[in-house]
């Protein structure tokens, strides 16, 4: 990837996997750097997009005023995939809008894989208007989901 863009071969897309690739090692400061070239290189990219909308609510300096100007264009011009709404539903968050949030996850969760986060972001939404037992049972799934990927992980590790 690194090569790619030294290159000149194919640099957003480059700069988008490499820094969906920091952030996911935890890397926030490169993940941003790349994110934000991709989105300059490619605007229009809905993924691209996405992702750079996603690591502006999830950085070490949030901009969740510029993340919703983002996905609000992503979802205008695509409102069928629920991973969009699921990153809409963390910047209205971002942006302490509990009911917001709320209808965001719940359109995506249906048709997501299920996610840990996507319910931690269900708790902290349905805990800030007050529904206790909703934020609860959404911890409760969050944990599931989490012991399940631990299992899993352990299977795959084990030597055959």
């Amino acid at each position: 990837l690194k090569k790619n863009i030294v290159e000149g071969k194919a640099v957003g897309v480059s700069h988008l996997i490499l820094g969906t690739s920091y952030f996911e090692k935890g890397e926030v400061k490169l993940a941003g750097t790349h994110l934000e070239q991709s989105f300059r290189l490619l605007p229009t990219g809905l993924i691209v997009a996405n992702n750079f909308a996603w690591y502006l609510v999830n950085s070490d300096t949030p901009e969740p005023d510029r993340a919703i100007q983002i996905i609000d264009a992503v979802i205008k011009e695509d409102s069928v995939r629920p991973e969009f709404h699921e990153t809409r539903g963390h910047v209205l968050l971002a942006l302490k809008d509990w009911k917001g949030a709320i209808a965001e996850f719940e359109l995506a969760l249906p048709k997501l894989t299920p996610s840990s986060e996507t319910h931690r972001g269900l708790a902290k939404a349905y805990e800030n208007l007050g529904d206790e037992s909703m934020a609860k049972d959404h911890i409760v799934r969050a944990e599931q989901i989490e012991a399940s990927k631990r299992s899993a992980t352990r299977v795959d590790e084990t030597p055959q």
